[in-house]
C-alpha cells in the first residue's frame, strides 16, 4: 500500500545518506535534509555542510511496522 512518504537518497562530499520525507519535490526534500544535517554541525566558520553531488526521490512502497 502506498503511504504518500518517499525516501530522498543522497550522495554528498564524505558519504551517503538517505532521508524519509513527506514530499515529492526534490527541491523541498533537500533543503529538508540540509537543515536537519546542520542540526549536529557546531554553528562556526570551521565547519559546514559537505556539497551535495546526487540526490534522488523514490516513493515508499509500504512502511514496516518495526520502524520504532
Amino acid at each position: 500500500m502506498y503511504t504518500g512518504k518517499y525516501v530522498l537518497k543522497v550522495k554528498y562530499g564524505t558519504g551517503k545518506a538517505a532521508m524519509i520525507v513527506d514530499t515529492p519535490d526534490l527541491i523541498k526534500a533537500v533543503e529538508k535534509f540540509k537543515r536537519e544535517m546542520g542540526k549536529g554541525i557546531p554553528d562556526t566558520k570551521d565547519f559546514g555542510l559537505p556539497d551535495i553531488t546526487k540526490a534522488e526521490i523514490m516513493p515508499i512502497l509500504y512502511e514496516s511496522k518495526f520502524k520504532e
